[in-house]
């Protein structure tokens, strides 16, 4: 994608759908607009990207998508409390001069928006993979309000594996 006219590629193997997709600083800076809107087909899934986020790496990117279509059960959080992760979403973005390269992207002002392919309902947080602590948290992140039953919509500093959690109960042993 890196030295062709494509800007987009879209995938689908094992479970996983894949988006990867080209975008230009300076047509995005010529059109004077502050976001960009990547969706997925056939799905609701999407993602809405500041354009200060590609400002930071003063290039041409590529957005890197992975949505996953299984439930990750029994996962556990800080506090031990089990959790299930539904429609988890991997979002990279890397310069297009060095695409095997992802840029570390957090602190963002504007946030990035990410809409999960779940219902939103009563219990379902926002949250990401903390590679740090290698548990599931919310902490930094938004879960925006909309109508029950639409999507789950987040708001995200950072990029990283997200999901919806669905918190259990505190683990006994």
């Amino acid at each position: 994608i890196s030295n062709s006219s494509t800007t987009r590629v879209v995938a689908t193997v094992a479970g996983v759908s894949l988006l990867v997709q080209k975008l230009a600083l300076s047509d995005l800076q010529a059109a004077g607009t502050n976001r960009t809107h990547i969706a997925m087909e056939e799905s609701s899934i999407s993602i809405s990207i500041p354009v200060s986020l590609l400002d930071q790496t003063g290039d041409d990117v590529v957005v890197m998508i992975a949505a996953f279509s299984q439930t990750a059960e029994e996962q556990m959080d800080l506090d031990s409390r089990s959790i299930q992760v539904r429609g988890l979403l991997s979002v990279r973005v890397a310069a297009l001069s060095n695409p095997q390269v992802t840029v570390a992207v957090s602190g963002l002002v504007d946030p990035v928006l990410l809409t999960l392919g779940v219902a939103a309902h009563t219990g379902l947080t926002c949250g990401f993979y903390d590679e740090h602590s290698r548990t599931r948290s919310s902490s930094g992140m938004h879960t925006l309000p909309v109508e029950l039953g639409g999507p789950l919509v987040c708001a995200t500093s950072h990029l990283t594996m997200f999901g919806a959690l669905l918190r259990g109960f505190k683990a006994m042993f």
